[in-house]
């Protein structure tokens, strides 16, 4: 999830009225020495094919999608000072609360088959989740090979979560990993966050 405040979304919106050709924003992600920055790019096409689309209010990014994992939780503010003003990022740790279970290198503690799913869930549910607001993390995989997953975001609440989990995830996870045993919802619905 990305999370722009109400000041860069202004600056976004004032650079995109000023130069028409430019009407496609890319969030580019540039991975150098274990180190990630970010630049936004503001260009006139691209290959939409290769991209994946994030809405905002008067305008949408587009990140690669082989890049989608290294943006949860990005914050994008706006930095000025009487002379200039320039967009910053950095990534929240506030946000979330199991931020710990977004490493850019899978973390050693967890075992393969947690990797694995891991990796799935950022690479082809998060990204479905997320352009509606919201996030799955995996909880645990036991040693019986159940799969503990919650929501957060919009999902927590949405009333259309049992939909999703029952027609979309556990299908998508059932068939990617067939070895699971069960897949769980452990996600309070009821209590807000």
């Amino acid at each position: 999830m990305i999370y722009i405040s109400k000041n860069a979304h202004e600056y976004i919106k004032k650079i995109l009225s000023h130069d028409i050709k430019k009407k496609y924003i890319e969030l580019y992600v540039d991975i150098k020495q274990k180190k990630i920055n970010f630049k936004m790019l503001f260009i006139k096409n691209f290959l939409k094919v290769q991209y994946f689309k994030i809405e905002f209010k008067g305008f949408n990014i587009y990140i690669k999608k082989n890049n989608l994992k290294f943006v949860y939780n990005l914050e994008i503010d706006l930095l000025q000072n009487n002379l200039t003003q320039k967009l910053i990022f950095k990534i929240s740790n506030n946000k979330l609360k199991k931020q710990k279970n977004f490493n850019i290198n899978l973390s050693k503690k967890y075992s393969i088959l947690e990797n694995r799913v891991k990796q799935f869930i950022n690479i082809h549910i998060n990204p479905i989740l997320m352009s509606h607001g919201g996030e799955l993390f995996l909880e645990k995989i036991n040693d019986k090979k159940q799969l503990f997953i919650k929501f957060f975001g919009n999902c927590h609440s949405c009333v259309m979560v049992k939909t999703t989990f029952n027609q979309m995830i556990q299908k998508k996870l059932s068939l990617a990993f067939p070895e699971l045993t069960e897949i769980v919802d452990v996600t309070d619905h009821n209590n807000k966050i």
